[in-house]
C-alpha cells in the first residue's frame, strides 16, 4: 500500500527508489534501495558499496547497522517518514556496478570507497552527466555549470572530461568502455554511458 500511495502522490521521489522485496540481488544502477531486513542479512555483500535502507520489526535495527544500512525504517513507517530520512541519500549521486560504485557527492568523488583527487570543474561535470545518464548535456549547459567563460568553453570542458575519461579508466579498467563510458558528439555534447551489460 505504501508503495501505491507513493507512486501516486509523490512520482518523481518514486522513480529515484528501488524496492525489493524478494531475494533477487542483480542491483544495477539506482539512487537508492528499500528492502526487509532480512533480505539484507540473507547476502550482505552484494549491497556492498549500495545506498540501502532496511525495514522491519525493531529488534533488527541494530543488525541492519553492521550489516552496513545506511538508514533503517521500524515498523510501523509511513510516505512522510521515508520521504524524510531518505531525502539526503538522494541528493548524492551515486552509481553501482556490481561490487563497484561511483559516488559523486558533497564535492568529491570516492571509487569503490577510494578518494578521488579532481577539480572542482571536473567534479561540477562528472555530477551533472551521472544527473543525466544516458542523455546528452549541451556544452552551453556543462560551461553554465562549471562556471566557464564562453570564450574558452569548449578547450577547457574538453581537457576536463579528457582527464576523467582517464580517472575512469584508471580506477575501473574492467568496466570502462564496457558498461560505462563518457562520449560526445559535436553537435549534441557529451553523455555518461550506462549498460547494464
Amino acid at each position: 500500500m505504501i508503495q501505491l500511495e507513493l507512486k501516486e502522490r509523490y512520482p518523481d521521489w518514486y522513480k529515484k527508489c528501488l524496492f525489493r522485496n524478494n531475494d533477487n540481488l542483480e542491483l544495477t544502477f539506482t539512487d537508492l534501495t528499500l528492502l526487509p531486513a532480512s533480505v539484507l542479512f540473507k547476502n550482505v555483500k552484494a549491497f556492498k558499496h549500495k545506498i540501502i535502507i532496511p525495514f522491519g520489526p525493531a529488534e533488527f535495527l541494530e543488525q541492519s547497522f553492521f550489516a552496513g544500512a545506511s538508514d533503517y525504517l521500524k515498523d510501523p513507517w509511513n510516505c512522510q517518514e521515508l520521504i524524510i530520512r531518505t531525502q539526503p541519500f538522494l541528493e548524492n549521486m551515486r552509481l553501482s556496478f556490481g561490487s563497484d560504485c561511483i559516488d559523486c557527492s558533497h564535492g568529491s568523488l570516492r571509487i569503490n570507497n577510494k578518494l578521488i583527487s579532481i577539480t572542482c570543474s571536473q567534479y561540477r561535470l562528472l555530477n551533472i552527466l551521472m544527473k543525466n545518464l544516458n542523455s546528452f548535456v549541451n556544452y552551453q549547459i556543462l560551461a553554465n555549470h562549471t562556471g566557464t567563460k564562453s570564450d574558452r568553453a569548449d578547450k577547457s570542458i574538453h581537457v576536463h572530461i579528457h582527464n576523467l575519461k582517464k580517472i575512469l579508466k584508471e580506477e575501473l579498467p574492467e568496466l570502462y568502455g564496457i558498461q560505462l563510458k563518457i562520449v560526445n558528439s559535436s553537435s549534441k555534447g557529451y553523455s555518461l554511458i550506462f549498460t547494464c551489460g
